[in-house]
């Protein structure tokens, strides 16, 4: 699981906090979201024990999306969002 908090967006850049199931950091994206691309990043220490593997960030980036794509999304963040592993 990987929790989405502190969601903020600026034009077409959306920075938030990512928080790994059981972590006790988190990581921080800035995410162009005309682009589909991160622009910056600090990697959850979780994220950072296999060397290019990523998968935390890489599932709140997909979660993230998920919400930009939902066609009942008004533009508006919750406050946190959530990803469950299937």
């Amino acid at each position: 699981m990987v929790a989405l908090k502190n969601i903020k967006q600026k034009n077409n850049i959306i920075e938030f906090d990512y928080y790994p199931e059981n972590g006790q950091d988190y990581g921080h994206v800035r995410y162009d979201a005309d682009k589909k691309e991160v622009i910056d990043k600090k990697l959850a220490k979780e994220d950072t024990r296999y060397k290019g593997i990523e998968r935390y960030l890489n599932f709140a980036i997909l979660r993230l999306e998920r919400v930009l794509n939902d066609p009942k999304f008004d533009g508006n963040f919750k406050d946190r969002y959530e990803a469950f592993w299937y």
